[in-house]
C-alpha cells in the first residue's frame, strides 16, 4: 500500500467510481499489500471508503502529496506516515490538509501490512 502511494497511485476521483464497483476497486488497489486479516480489518474499518464516499458526496477529488514514511527505531515492523491530502472542489478551489497514521508490517522481510490506523481524519472534516 505504501508503495502504491509512493508510486503516485493516490488520486481518487469520485465521478469515476460507482458504489457497485467499490469492492472490486478496493481489491485491485489494496489487497496485495495486506495479509488476509490485515485487509479484512482495513476494509471493515472503512478507511478507504470513508474518504471515497465523502469525496463523492462533496463532489471533490483527493490527491496525496508529500508522503513521508518513517520506520520505528525500536520496532522495525512499525511505520508512521504523514501526508498532505489535496482536496479539489468542483469549483476548482483547493485545500490541503495533513493526515497521520501508522502501519504494522508482518515481518522484517515481508511487505504485507497487518494493520493500519489513521491518527487523524482532518480531510474528512474539511470536505
Amino acid at each position: 500500500m505504501l508503495q502504491a502511494l509512493e508510486q503516485g497511485q493516490s488520486q481518487v476521483s469520485p465521478s469515476e467510481s460507482k458504489i457497485s464497483d467499490v469492492d472490486s476497486q478496493l481489491n485491485q488497489m489494496y489487497q496485495s499489500y495486506f495479509t488476509e486479516k490485515g485487509y479484512t480489518d482495513f476494509v471493515n474499518n472503512r478507511y478507504p471508503l470513508k474518504y471515497i464516499l465523502q469525496a463523492q458526496s462533496s463532489d471533490c477529488t483527493l490527491q496525496i502529496d508529500n508522503l513521508n514514511i518513517e520506520q520505528d527505531k525500536k520496532n522495525v515492523n512499525y511505520y508512521t506516515f504523514t501526508c498532505d491530502v489535496v482536496i479539489t472542489f468542483h469549483n476548482n478551489d483547493t485545500l490541503t490538509v495533513q493526515e497521520k497514521g501508522t502501519a504494522l508490517f508482518e515481518g522484517e522481510n515481508t511487505n504485507k501490512v497487518i494493520s493500519t490506523f489513521w491518527m487523524s481524519e482532518n480531510c474528512l472534516s474539511k470536505m
